[in-house]
């Protein structure tokens, strides 16, 4: 095969002069030089080792870990499959949240027609401050989710990070079970906060085991999740969606069961995960490492 020249190469690959020069003096690429003025010659050796290059940049990795990768420093498979399985959730969020984008302005626009009293409701004196309390559900809801999914991401791999990575995640994890707090008591089912803490006072009573013993618990509830898809959201739809909605009726109740039907089935299909729920638990028990006891005992959450 004809050896090709940097500037070939570049064109075949989009790789800028620096991308280039970067990848010769780590020394993943070698190219033959023909002397001083005379353009580098990149053999067959080399397009195959850029076409790996290529590979991983596209898994998530950079020119940067090109070294530690051909070094065996880094397992390029494992790292790739990450990236792959972020993009995917990355894609699920980006649906999610055009689809609540959508809903909610059609909440919106139902409440409005139900203003100007061109629908007929068998409710039809539902105030307009009852409505708003309804659209905040769906903004805690929301907000949840957001927490929840920032402590599904795997841990830092940056050593200088690590100490305030972790007070990110007691903040993020006492913000969002704050909020789940405040979601349950505003629906009206039959878990109510003072339930969620007897849970939590159970559960910082018995932590979490090892990182292998939370991945064999997460494959049989995924697994479980999985068998039994539609009895659980059958369950959710009588005991969670039907109650919640009660205090609405006509095309604004169906709108609002509407959505908390896409929240709830969405956030299920989200977190119901193998990877995200495992790294979810790890983050919850480090959660729970961190609990002032004395105190959650009296009802009060609080991080030591």
């Amino acid at each position: 095969m004809t050896k090709r020249t940097s500037l070939e190469i570049r064109k075949i690959f989009g790789f800028s002069r620096d991308d280039i020069n970067r990848l010769e003096k780590s020394k993943v690429i070698k190219p033959q030089k023909n002397g001083q003025g005379i353009a580098s010659e990149y053999s067959e050796k080399d397009l195959e080792r850029l076409l790996d290059v290529k590979l991983y940049l596209l898994g998530g990795l950079r020119i940067s870990d090109m070294e530690d990768l051909f070094k065996n420093k880094i397992d390029s498979g494992r790292t790739i499959s990450e990236h792959i399985h972020l993009y995917k959730k990355r894609i699920q969020m980006l649906e999610f949240i055009e689809l609540m984008r959508a809903e909610i302005r059609k909440f919106k626009e139902t409440n409005r027609v139900r203003e100007t009293k061109t629908v007929t409701l068998t409710n039809p004196n539902t105030k307009k401050n009852e409505i708003d309390t309804y659209e905040d559900q769906v903004w805690d809801a929301l907000g949840l989710f957001f927490d929840l999914s920032f402590l599904c991401r795997g841990e830092s791999r940056s050593e200088e990070n690590l100490k305030e990575d972790k007070k990110r995640t007691l903040k993020r994890t006492l913000e969002a079970y704050e909020k789940l707090e405040h979601f349950i008591d505003k629906l009206g089912i039959e878990i109510n906060s003072k339930m969620l803490r007897e849970c939590l006072i159970e559960m910082a009573s018995e932590p979490f085991g090892d990182d292998s013993e939370i991945k064999e618990a997460v494959m049989e509830w995924v697994e479980e999740y999985r068998k039994n898809k539609t009895n659980i959201l059958d369950q959710i739809e009588k005991k969670g969606i039907e109650p919640a909605a009660n205090g609405l009726d006509g095309a604004i109740q169906e709108q609002y069961k509407s959505i908390l039907r896409n929240i709830i089935s969405f956030f299920l299909d989200y977190f119901i995960d193998e990877e995200e729920l495992f790294y979810l638990l790890v983050n919850v028990r480090y959660f729970l490492d961190h609990l002032d006891k004395e105190t959650l005992i009296k009802g009060k959450v609080m991080i030591q």
